[in-house]
């Protein structure tokens, strides 16, 4: 019997998020866990197994485990060491890339004030392009100044 090599991704796809879950949830998100996340939603997204509900859950979850972190350096960034700025800005990085994923999803009316919050207070270095066109798109559409003006 020929093996489901969709199936087989979008099952990798499931144990390596899960993976990263853990990690996740016991630790702070370090590059590594942010390469197993993408990594591993992309090839169950890839598969035949995705359901976009439960994707949207999950990334609704995750980010609001992530935005729990209160990862601010207490020091002004110029005399902050990069030990201390280094995991911010994965964290950062972890963050825009579920709110990116959630917009691609398409979000409800209500989350989307919040994500447009987010994105705009996150250093624009951090935020994927298909985020920022979106936030600017939101901004015009609800008569807000543009963001990072």
């Amino acid at each position: 019997m020929p093996v489901d090599t969709d199936d087989v991704g979008a099952q990798d796809g499931r144990t390596t998020m899960a993976t990263a879950w853990s990690l996740c949830t016991r630790t702070r998100v370090t590059a590594d866990v942010l390469a197993l996340l993408r990594d591993g939603f992309g090839r169950w997204r890839a598969g035949t197994g995705y359901d976009p509900a439960v994707a949207r859950r999950f990334l609704e979850q995750l980010l609001a485990e992530l935005m729990g972190d209160d990862l601010a350096p207490e020091e002004p960034p110029s005399s902050t060491p990069n030990a201390v700025v280094d995991p911010i800005a994965v964290h950062v990085a972890a963050m825009s890339w579920v709110v990116s994923e959630l917009l691609a999803l398409g979000v409800e009316p209500v989350m989307e004030r919040l994500l447009y919050g987010f994105i705009t207070l996150a250093p624009l270095v951090h935020v994927p392009s298909g985020s920022i066109t979106w936030a600017f798109d939101y901004a015009a559409r609800h008569d807000l100044p543009a963001p990072w003006g």
